[in-house]
Formats: structure tokens, sequence, C-alpha cells
């Protein structure tokens, strides 16, 4: 696929990960290999510029030596909008593939599925969806809906991703490998990937 200018990848890993005793998702290993480790090949290889959206910014020092941008939430305590809003904010590119950081089983041929749909046409978003589930932070993001995602957060009526994904030009990719989506919540999840 080569990199795309157009388009940036920022990883959320801003949740609290209650579920899984706190430890930090994107550390879980996966077959001896962290999961973040696994997904930044994939990423390096298809974006110039990469970021990591956090709200515990030490957590992820390592990688401040790198290539890679650490950034946190301007809104706390609303979910992944926060995330998307803290990307969209910071990239210098025209889109943001906003991808969840406790995915181990990411395949670029996803990814390019989501970037072909908006060299057809500009929408704001293009979302995953298998079963009538969306995927929204395997996502990619026109930074045109800044404002329009500011608006949203500051109404105040909802947080929730999916009724923003209603008053935006959404398009929406169904795919039946939901095996992609798979995503480490609990403890017996880590056991279900070896």
């Amino acid at each position: 696929m080569g990199k795309n200018e157009n388009i940036s990848c920022y990883i959320t890993a801003g949740g609290k990960a209650k579920r899984i005793n706190g430890r930090i998702k994107a550390f879980i290993e996966i077959s001896g290999e962290r999961i973040i480790d696994r997904n930044l090949k994939i990423f390096r290889e298809l974006f110039s510029e990469i970021g990591i959206i956090t709200n515990s910014p030490k957590n992820f020092h390592e990688f401040k030596k790198s290539d890679i941008i650490i950034i946190s939430d301007i809104y706390t305590d609303i979910g992944p909008l926060a995330g998307i809003h803290a990307a969209l904010q910071n990239t210098k590119c025209k889109y943001v593939f906003i991808v969840a950081s406790d995915m181990p089983f990411i395949q670029e041929k996803y990814i390019k599925l989501l970037s072909n749909a908006v060299a057809l046409k500009e929408y704001d978003a293009v979302v995953m969806r298998h079963n009538d589930r969306i995927e929204p932070l395997f996502a990619l993001y026109n930074t045109r809906i800044l404002k329009k995602l500011e608006l949203f957060i500051k109404d105040g009526e909802s947080y929730a991703l999916r009724n923003f994904l209603k008053i935006i030009s959404t398009h929406y990719i169904n795919i039946s490998n939901q095996n992609i989506f798979y995503n480490v919540n609990y403890e017996e999840d880590i056991l279900k990937t070896k």
C-alpha cells in the first residue's frame, strides 16, 4: 500500500482498564509480543504520522525517543470521543485512522479498505461494521468534523460515539471477519488468543 501522506494513525490508549486489573492493555503480550509492538510494525509501513492518545503519558515514555507523538485528551471523562477529538486537533493530515490499543489481530488489508473508501468519496467518517455492530475505534475520520465534534461534546447531551456518527456523513463498510476487532478487556480474553 505504501505510506499515505493524507492519513495519520492515532492509537487510543486512554481507558482505565478496570476490567483487567488496571493493566496497560497495549503492553499485554500475545505470543510473546506486546500488542502495541505488533501493531506498530503494520502502522509504520502505512503512515508517516503516528500518535498515541493517553491520559497517562508516563506509561508510554519509551516512545518519546522514537517517531511516535504522545498526546492527551483535552476533554476528560467522556470516553472515545475525547481521543478522536485530540487526534483531529493534533494531526497534520486530512484524515485520521483511529484504532484501539487492545486489538492484537489487526490486518493491513482492512486499513486499506478504509483508505480506498475515502479515496473514492470524501466522507466525514468511514467505519467498519460486522453483524450490525459498528467499530468506531477502527475507523477513518476527516479533520473537517472537528468543529462539529466540539459542538457535540460541549452540548453534553450525549457522549455516545454512535450518536455522533449519525449527524455526520458516515460510510460503513460491512465485513464478515470479526476476528480483527477482537480486543482484550478481561484476563480470560488473553487466554483466548493462545
